[in-house]
């Protein structure tokens, strides 16, 4: 029996091209004009292989994919997207719809039968390891049961469902290979979590547990909507001691699950091979909770879906009712598919640039903006501004972005946020212009979305171009769903950001160690190369620091260094590097500063110091003043290795000429 192809398409010539080349592989065509035509065909005849066209018509091709790919006796089929845009919007939501491949037209007449062969067998050589739970089909089986159970009784609490919850729970802990799992779901009357199924637990647990919402790790998970692992139970201070006995791995798994519109959640602990949870399994938890929610957004589309095509029986104009159930669909569409990137990027273990990187990518890929920028704010009212340059752009339009952020968040949070405060990074795109170039009102159209984690302002994601009403309508919502859908893992790779940053800092005053210091040079020095843009580098060295020592006592010489590290840090700018490398020497990175601004910060630093009453044990306070060594990017140096030893000869020369004293490179 021959192999089957179905092909959306109404270009005739397209479709005379590929019944050729398909013919000659032994493939039966059958060509179709409309989407809901091709959707009957592919129930009936079940192809091999599907051409889709975006552009059919009654159906767009995000849903014709999310319909296929939901439905477990089609998912496997590939399905090729046919245009002559391969960047356009329409080829990112068919491909992220579930689309395997695309062809682009208009097709190589001389070579469309190579052509189909090599993407064919491209098919046939590679497996689709999208899913994990493609290999767990009793796992699926038991979402498709629970999705129909409710659809029927529309009640969480009925029987069917109950017992069902229960092969989910048991199902899962034999995925995850643990002995104790819980599945408990929120009370939405008095927003306590009750626990619904178990596998492990004692019966009287069961029925006695009863957690609030921001108690415990359940009810902490519940609150925020926030995947957990717990890797020391003891240290926790979320956890109830009293339960410690029962879980001998002392980690735990915690993740946040959506049944309809019913907040759950779901507890795993206890590995059968007695070791610790680990981010791969939290991971894999976070792929079946997702996929339990998938089911449940799926069978309801589908379920209205089922509902529009009944109606189309019954009804004339088929076409425009049909055109106004795509429109009633849209958002939610647009919600899932985004909601699985993001997904993919909180599953995925990037680094807090990474992550920033991947939020901007997807925006970029759905909306047509010249600047887009990710605003970042901490409980000092300091921030940073992460920004991606679509098209050319001048230096003036850079600052002129970055003041309109600020101001729009200032505006929507009725906060003081200072510019000097906001620190400014750029990811790769066009290089700044200087000469030759136009400048354009970069803000012409504007878009700003404040990022909230639950009650806390996190930042803002915005995007701007230089024509005027540049997004439209559904750019903008689209630009509303991927902030709002990307809070938790912007928030996440935030938190990982802090914790590396505090690992890095010197105990006793809070400033950078070495170590992350060299790290900066090496970072700055390739972004100063790269935009053309001086760098600064200050050394300081306390002048007779052991008299002080000897004099007053380890205990005061700590209280000076503290007091110094405060002034440098009031000194300096957010933007700027500020280290203690090891006992009374102080290193400065000053990013976007010349030869002039690094001199004149540091002869600031020398006066302010010197004039400055540190605390002392006696009435008499304690005087001191330092040496400054200062060195420049490209002015005194091009290297790291360069710029260390200019600006230590530097602080020395300083020294020679009788301390108190800075001296440049």
């Amino acid at each position: 029996m021959k192999s089957k192809a179905v092909i959306f398409e109404n270009d005739i010539d397209t479709v005379n091209l590929l019944n050729k080349g398909l013919e000659g592989l032994g493939f039966e065509t059958i060509s179709v004009s409309s989407g809901l035509e091709g959707l009957e065909t592919v129930y009936k005849v079940k192809p091999q292989l599907i051409f889709l066209n975006p552009a059919i018509g009654d159906i767009s091709d995000y849903q014709i994919c999310k319909l296929l790919k939901n439905k477990e006796e089609y998912r496997d089929i590939p399905i090729i997207i046919l245009t002559d845009k391969p960047k356009d919007r329409l080829k990112f939501w068919s491909i992220k719809a579930g689309a395997d491949d695309y062809l682009l037209k208009p097709l190589e007449k001389e070579n469309i039968g190579e052509q189909l062969k090599d993407l064919i067998s491209h098919f046939s050589k590679n497996i689709n390891f999208s899913s994990f739970l493609d290999k767990t089909k009793k796992f699926n089986e038991i979402i498709n049961n629970l999705t129909r159970a409710y659809q029927e009784s529309s009640d969480l609490n009925s029987l069917v469902v109950q017992k069902i919850f229960q092969q989910l729970i048991e199902a899962m802990t034999v995925i995850l290979k643990s002995e104790l799992g819980s599945l408990m779901l929120a009370d939405k009357d008095s927003n306590v979590l009750i626990i619904k199924a178990a596998t492990g637990l004692n019966e009287n647990i069961v029925l006695d547990t009863k957690i609030r919402f921001g108690e415990g790790i359940s009810g902490w998970v519940a609150q925020q909507n926030y995947p957990l692992l717990v890797c020391d139970i003891e240290k926790d201070g979320r956890f109830y001691k009293e339960n410690n006995d029962k879980y001998y791995t002392k980690s735990f798994l915690s993740v946040p699950v959506k049944f309809a519109d019913t907040m759950g959640v779901i507890n795993i602990n206890n590995k059968i091979n007695k070791e610790a949870y680990n981010t791969d399994d939290l991971n894999l938890l976070m792929i079946l909770v997702n996929q339990i929610s998938f089911g449940f957004q799926s069978s309801k589309l589908c379920a209205r879906l089922d509902g529009t095509e009944k109606r189309l029986k019954k009804l004339e104009g088929a076409n425009k009712i049909l055109i106004e159930a795509n429109q009633f669909l849209d958002k939610e569409l647009y919600e899932t598919t985004i909601s699985d990137e993001v997904n993919k990027i909180v599953t995925a273990d990037l680094n807090y640039r990474q992550t920033i990187n991947a939020v901007i990518e997807i925006v970029e890929q759905l909306v047509d903006f010249h600047f887009c920028g990710l605003l970042l704010v901490d409980e000092k009212s300091q921030g940073e501004l992460i920004i991606s340059i679509k098209y050319p752009a001048t230096e003036a339009e850079v600052k002129k972005f970055k003041l309109k952020i600020i101001d729009s968040f200032n505006k929507l949070t009725h906060k003081m946020l200072s510019k000097d405060k906001v620190t400014l990074n750029r990811f790769d795109g066009p290089a700044i212009v200087t000469e030759g170039f136009k400048e354009e009102d970069i803000v012409s159209s504007f878009q700003a979305e404040l990022l909230h984690n639950a009650d806390k302002v996190m930042g803002l994601l915005a995007m701007s171009h230089s024509k005027k009403d540049a997004f439209a309508e559904e750019d903008l919502k689209l630009f509303s769903i991927v902030a709002q859908r990307s809070i938790p893992a912007i928030n996440n790779a935030a938190l990982h950001k802090r914790i590396k940053e505090l690992s890095n800092r010197d105990g006793l005053t809070g400033l950078y160690g070495y170590r992350y210091l060299k790290e900066q040079i090496d970072k700055e020095l390739k972004r100063a190369e790269r935009y053309q843009e001086p760098l600064g580098f200050i050394m300081l060295d306390i002048d007779g620091f052991k008299k002080i020592n000897d004099t007053h006592g380890h205990p005061q010489g700590d209280i000076v260094l503290k007091e110094l590290s405060s002034i440098l840090k009031e000194i300096c700018r957010n933007v700027d590097v500020v280290a203690r490398c090891g006992g009374e020497e102080f290193m400065i990175l000053l990013p976007e500063t010349d030869k002039d601004g690094t001199f004149y910060l540091a002869e600031r630093m020398r006066r302010v110091v010197k004039n400055y009453d540190f605390s002392s044990s006696t009435d008499e306070p304690i005087k001191l003043t330092v040496s400054l060594g200062v060195a420049n990017y490209p002015t005194s140096a091009t290297s790291k290795s360069e710029l260390l030893k200019k600006v230590d000869t530097a602080l020395y020369q300083a020294k020679e000429e009788g301390k108190n004293a800075t001296c440049q490179a």
